[in-house]
């Protein structure tokens, strides 16, 4: 199929409806103007001879060669004197002659008449004196006007076609000039190729498209680059969810392995002393409460993803529920050997908040930073041999401010704004889900409060806000 460009449409649209106008105007002339023209001159006739006939005899002879000249110039045909019998004795100021074979009488005639030739003629006569002023003419005459308009109208038509050709032309040139510049836009755009966008400045339609365009097009980018960092996180949150679901299994095949172990020991009596049986059964209780832990922030994410995660706040006084969550603490983190300082500065304070999950919190902060409280620089290893974790509370503003900060190695800065995402785990981690920090996340922000992580001098520190 051959494809037209826009330029030769818009050229056969104004050539076609040119001639269109000019065929539909020609068709009327040719049919409807003969009759027309020629029953307007039959009434221009009438009008005068009616006139004249009304007022000759109180006319003088200059006033009606007048009114017959009058009538001539208007509709045409000729004026001339003639005696009683018909015959011609002479020629009004015209000065052409004409054959009639009217047959005069009484004061008035008005009648039609085939000529000798065989054309029709009108006349019209009035008597001076012994003389008839006769006005005289051809209706044939009339028809040839006719034919004269047509001929001339074709004339009009092929210049006008002409003109309205070159005028075609030049509008399409004019308004496809700017749409082929915009195609190519679109095309440069579709492969990212920009180099101006603005190419028609035209306060009219096409200029409001091609403003139109730069618009859908920095959306689009916008769109795209969105969807490209939604799609590489996307990408890379199914590896993590691949990377915790192995890391996963391998914790839990673990520790049932060494619970299954010490339960076989415990079982078949292998152990020499009440104090080894009960090593045993002390192991086995702490490996099933790793497994708890683990299962339950499973549990917590899981109802995270799907919006199930809810808190229930309730008024609570801060000084209390953080004296108690700290006392379960301190003999956790001595058997670690990790030093415990404890600043606890609320007073008071009483705020809105879900206690049980806040403390959840609490606990997830204190394992994340007995897990790496003994990662110290190597350049100041020595320096900091003493492991320490140090938990800050206090009032701000109404606002409970938590700070749980432990020695070690500071977290690489491009580690800092993943640190909070699900099953993201920094380097240098080889325990837990990397769900800890996630879980610590979605908590705070349903409390609406804040959470940050800021690297110190060899150590570094957590803070909530709630």
């Amino acid at each position: 199929m051959i494809k037209k460009s826009i330029s030769s449409k818009i050229f056969i649209v104004i050539l076609g409806f040119t001639l269109s106008i000019f065929v539909l105007i020609g068709l009327a002339v040719k049919l409807f103007l003969p009759d027309y023209y020629v029953s307007q001159k039959v009434k221009a006739i009438d009008n005068y001879t009616s006139a004249i006939s009304a007022d000759y005899k109180i006319l003088t002879y200059d006033e009606l060669v007048a009114a017959f000249e009058a009538m001539r110039d208007e509709v045409g045909g000729d004026i001339y004197l003639s005696d009683q019998s018909g015959q011609v004795k002479g020629y009004g100021k015209n000065k052409k002659s004409s054959v009639t074979e009217v047959q005069v009488s009484g004061d008035l005639f008005d009648y039609q008449f085939t000529n000798k030739m065989g054309i029709e003629i009108y006349s019209f006569g009035v008597l001076v004196g012994d003389e008839y002023l006769v006005y005289e003419v051809s209706l044939a005459s009339l028809d040839g006007a006719v034919d004269t308009i047509i001929s001339f109208f074709i004339l009009l038509l092929l210049i006008s076609l002409v003109i309205a050709g070159f005028a075609a032309y030049l509008i399409s040139i004019q308004v496809t000039k700017p749409i082929k510049k915009l195609n190519e836009l679109a095309k440069q755009m579709k492969h990212k190729q920009i180099q101006h966008l603005q190419i028609y400045s035209n306060d009219d339609e096409i200029g409001e498209l091609n403003h139109s365009m730069n618009l859908l097009y920095e959306e689009l980018l916008s769109n795209i680059q969105q969807l490209e960092v939604e799609l590489s996180k996307e990408k890379s949150l199914d590896n993590m969810k691949k990377q915790f679901l192995a890391q996963t299994t391998h914790e839990l095949k673990t520790p049932l392995s060494v619970i299954q172990g010490y339960a076989e020991l415990v079982y078949d009596k292998i152990y020499n002393t009440e104090e080894e049986r009960d090593h045993y059964i002390k192991s086995i209780y702490q490996e099933t409460e790793n497994m708890n832990k683990l299962i339950i922030d499973t549990l917590d994410y899981a109802k995270m993803e799907n919006g199930f995660f809810t808190i229930e706040p309730k008024d609570t006084f801060v000084n209390p529920w953080f004296n108690q969550i700290m006392s379960t603490f301190k003999e956790l983190i001595a058997s670690k050997n990790i030093t415990l300082e404890i600043n606890n500065q609320v007073g008071d304070l009483c705020i809105t908040m879900d206690a049980f999950r806040i403390e959840q919190v609490i606990r997830n902060l204190i394992a994340n930073a007995i897990e790496h409280a003994d990662q110290n620089n190597t350049i100041n290893a020595l320096e900091h041999a003493d492991k320490k974790i140090t938990i800050n509370a206090y009032n701000l503003r109404n606002h409970l401010v938590i700070e749980v900060i432990n020695t070690g190695k500071n977290i690489a800065p491009e580690d800092i704004p993943y640190i909070f995402d699900s099953f993201y785990k920094r380097e240098g981690k080889k325990n837990g889900t990397g769900l800890g920090l996630a879980i610590v996340k979605q908590i705070v922000k349903l409390h609406h409060g804040e959470y940050r992580v800021q690297n110190m001098a060899d150590a570094v520190k957590f803070s909530i806000i709630i």
